[in-house]
């Protein structure tokens, strides 16, 4: 199993659990793992204002595709 859908997946699990039956209880985290992966998936793309905030962060205006670039291989990387 990958190591971040597991984690995201535990931490949806925990969630549920808690709001639901009022106990963090994440031993069914493996029926997440579908949930998890979209909720990766559909941070593949950063919004504007985080690609902004990298772009004022570096102050290089190359660095702005890069960034994008950077962000997808990492959210790429999550999903294997």
């Amino acid at each position: 199993m990958n190591e971040m859908i597991e984690r995201v997946a535990r931490a949806l699990a925990r969630q549920y659990y808690k709001y639901h039956f009022d106990r963090d209880h994440d031993g069914d985290w493996e029926d997440w793992t579908g949930p998890a992966r979209a909720a990766i998936e559909a941070m593949r793309e950063p919004t504007e204002a985080m690609t902004d905030l990298i772009w004022q962060e570096t102050a290089d205006p190359c660095w702005r595709e890069n960034a994008i670039k950077a962000w997808q291989a990492g959210i790429d990387e999550a999903l294997r």
